[in-house]
């Protein structure tokens, strides 16, 4: 288990590794946009007030310590051959954990984490990122992709979706 997380975390992707992230995360947009515009998960009223708030604070949390939850600690190494297998049963627990979470903790995002289409696109997100850490064997391009999805979505409205 040490050595899983020391291979995930000081394992630095190559360019090719960043390059095939940047592609997933298209991938991931391309899908993604229309459907959380058309499902008013997105607002493109842009309010920069908060914007450094936020690009710190989802980097941690969720990016970095869902990350290192669902897809390093949860799953086996990439190279394992039970690693889609078990990864696909963390995906899906992952997903689960949101509208599980809201019911516990967050009740004012119940609306949103209860939603089927943004449950869709968490799944989504979440297998972006495990694709990505199948191929980089690194965590932080999973990391990435994660914060940067994360922390547009609550610069382009997605806090007041979560705060109401």
């Amino acid at each position: 288990m040490i050595d899983k997380i020391r291979a995930a975390l000081l394992t630095f992707p190559t360019a090719r590794g960043w390059l095939e992230t940047l592609l997933l995360l298209v991938v991931f947009t391309v899908i993604a946009v229309p459907g959380a515009s058309s499902s008013q998960f997105l607002d493109f009223a842009i309010s920069f007030r908060a914007w450094l708030p936020i690009l710190v604070t989802t980097f941690f949390i969720p990016a970095l310590l869902e990350e290192f939850i669902w897809r390093v600690l949860l799953v086996p190494k990439p190279q394992s051959k039970y690693f889609w297998r078990v990864g696909i049963l963390a995906l899906l627990l992952y997903v689960l954990s949101h509208p599980l979470g809201a019911w516990l903790f967050r009740p004012t995002a119940r609306d949103v984490f209860y939603d089927p289409a943004f449950l869709l696109l968490a799944g989504l997100l979440g297998l972006v990122c495990l694709a990505a850490y199948a191929r980089t064997k690194s965590l932080w391009p999973s990391v990435v992709i994660h914060w940067l999805v994360v922390a547009i979505w609550l610069l382009f409205g997605g806090r007041f979706l979560l705060e109401t």
